[in-house]
């Protein structure tokens, strides 16, 4: 599969990378866990080897939520409920998140954490957060 992936330093000016023109037909924003995660799995089911794009303000795992969270990441695990992380969700969204998508996120987060046990993410475990 072909990646394109774009670092835009923090001194960086937008239209200092604007020299070519890219076409991929996925382009995801943020390269901390979440970002990273994304492309690896899409790139293991990629039947169509789709061109898959990463855009990142800084390095790769510098500054995103990643980094500015120390790795913690809130998640229903060691007695903490899925009832409470939708409720804290929910509370730390403002109550605007849509409600139908936290519950999709609260049912498939320990099936998410239990794949990158896989591939040998090691976390250490605390009531209702692991950390990286």
């Amino acid at each position: 599969m072909q990646r394109l992936i774009f670092l835009l330093p923090n001194n960086s000016k937008v239209f200092k990378i604007i020299d070519n023109i890219f076409i991929a037909d996925v382009t995801i924003v943020g390269s901390g866990l979440t970002g990273l995660s994304t492309i690896y799995f899409l790139d293991l089911f990629n039947k169509e080897k789709a061109k898959i794009a990463i855009i990142s303000k800084s390095s790769l795992g510098y500054g995103t939520s990643t980094y500015y969270s120390a790795g913690v990441f809130r998640c229903p695990v060691n007695g903490y409920s899925i009832e409470e992380y939708i409720r804290d969700f929910i509370e730390g969204g403002r109550y605007i998140n849509k409600k139908s998508l936290v519950g999709l996120i609260a049912s498939e987060s320990i099936s998410c954490v239990n794949a990158l046990k896989e591939l040998g993410l090691k976390f250490e475990v605390s009531r209702g957060s692991l950390r990286v």
